[in-house]
């Protein structure tokens, strides 16, 4: 079984390592067959403080607004169930691949999220 995890973020900015997750979503299928196996989506929670840092022209493509990710769930937090989402599907490197519209920019934040 192969297994594609479909991904997509959303930012306060285009640098990873300046700017802040807002937005993570993910589908897990398996490819062989076509089987979605799992959803997951989260918004990030930021302070004012924080959020006010974002660059005005990701929040005009984005939408975000300072209310959204005030009810946000903590970074630490959505680590963890993505991660064990991915025990809980067997995603294992070498046998899952990541499928993005922007590779390099999604998975850049994926990696700081999980591997901060």
């Amino acid at each position: 079984m192969m297994l594609g995890i479909f991904l997509d973020t959303e930012t306060t900015g285009l640098n990873p390592n300046r700017c802040e997750l807002l937005e993570i979503a993910l589908k897990i299928l398996d490819v062989t067959n076509g089987e979605m196996k799992i959803g997951y989506e989260a918004v990030i929670h930021m302070t004012e403080e924080q959020f006010e840092k974002s660059d005005p022209t990701s929040l005009q493509v984005n939408g975000f607004t300072l209310e959204m990710v005030e009810k946000g769930e903590e970074k630490e937090k959505v680590a963890q169930e993505i991660m064990s989402l991915f025990k809980q599907q067997g995603v294992k490197r070498g046998e899952a691949v990541f499928i993005c519209q922007n590779p390099s920019f999604d998975r850049a934040f994926f990696s700081k999220l999980i591997d901060p």
